[in-house]
C-alpha cells in the first residue's frame, strides 16, 4: 500500500512539474526575428532605438538590428493587452490608458495584428475619458500604419459621432465595410472588429433617427458579436431604450 502511494505521489509530482514546465513556455513565447541573411532569431524585442533599430534580447544578449537587415518580426502578443481588455470590460479607461500607453509608445508601427489591437483599446479609452485630441491623433497614426486593419476608421467615426458629425461618420464607416471579415464562425478578435463595427453604425443610424436600422445593428452586437461583454451589455440597453421609446418598432 505504501509503494503505491507513494508511486502514485511520484506521478502526480511528475505531472505536476510537466504541467508547470509547458505553462511556463506558454507564458515565454519568444519573438522571432527573421534576417534577410536567412538567420533565425528567437529573443524578444526590446524596443526600436532612435535611428529606428530594432533592439533585440536573446541569448547571446542585446543587439541592435538595423531595419534593412531584417526581413520579418514575429511579435509575440503582449499581457499587457489582455489586462487592458478586462480593465475595459470592467470599464475602468484609465487603467487602460495606464496599461497600453507605455506598449504602444513601445510597439506601435510594428506589423502585429495585435498591436493595432492594443492602439484601438488605447484611443477608445482615451476618446472615452474626453481626451479627444490624443484620440484622434491615435486613430489616424493606426489608419496609417495598418491600412488593412479596420479598427483605426472606426474609432476615427466614432470620435466623429461625439461632435455629432453623423455623415461624415456614415462615410468613414462605408468605406471599410467590404474590407471586414465574412465568416459563419469568427475567431474572437474579428468578433471584436464586426461588434465595434455594428455599434458605431447603430450609433450613427440612431442619429439619423433611423430607429429600425439602429436597433438591428444593436441586436446584431448584443446577439451575434458579443465580445467584449461589456459593449454588448451597451448595445442590448441602447436597443431596450429604443424599443419602449418607439411603440411598435421593429427590426426591418
Amino acid at each position: 500500500m505504501g509503494f503505491a502511494t507513494n508511486k502514485l505521489l511520484a506521478c502526480l509530482v511528475l505531472v505536476m512539474g510537466i504541467a508547470g514546465m509547458m505553462a511556463l513556455h506558454a507564458q515565454e513565447t519568444p519573438d522571432v526575428l527573421y534576417l534577410k541573411s536567412g538567420e533565425v532569431i528567437e529573443g524578444k524585442v526590446i524596443g526600436t532605438l532612435p535611428n529606428g533599430a530594432v533592439n533585440f534580447k536573446f541569448s547571446q544578449g542585446t543587439l541592435p538590428y538595423p531595419r534593412n537587415t531584417i526581413q520579418k518580426i514575429e511579435l509575440a502578443e503582449r499581457p499587457e493587452l489582455a489586462k487592458a481588455q478586462d480593465a475595459a470590460a470592467a470599464g475602468d479607461n484609465e487603467q487602460v490608458i495606464q496599461i497600453l500607453t507605455p506598449l504602444v509608445d513601445k510597439f506601435l508601427g510594428f506589423q502585429s495584428p495585435w498591436v493595432g489591437q492594443a492602439a484601438g483599446e488605447l484611443a477608445s479609452a482615451l476618446a472615452e475619458t474626453g481626451k479627444t485630441f490624443k484620440a484622434v491623433e491615435l486613430a489616424k497614426e493606426i489608419s496609417r500604419l495598418y491600412p488593412d486593419l479596420p479598427i483605426g476608421t472606426i474609432l476615427e467615426a466614432n470620435i466623429l459621432l461625439t461632435q455629432d458629425k453623423t455623415d461624415e461618420a456614415l462615410i468613414k464607416l462605408n468605406s471599410i465595410k467590404e474590407s471586414l471579415p465574412v465568416k459563419t464562425t469568427p475567431n474572437v478578435r474579428e468578433m471584436q472588429l464586426l461588434g465595434s463595427y455594428h455599434f458605431s453604425l447603430a450609433r450613427a443610424l440612431e442619429q439619423q433617427q433611423k430607429h429600425a436600422q439602429a436597433l438591428e445593428n444593436y441586436f446584431i452586437v448584443s446577439a451575434v458579436y458579443p465580445h467584449p461583454k461589456k459593449r454588448a451589455n451597451q448595445a442590448q440597453k441602447k436597443a431596450d431604450a429604443l424599443l419602449a421609446a418607439h411603440s411598435g418598432l421593429m427590426v426591418p
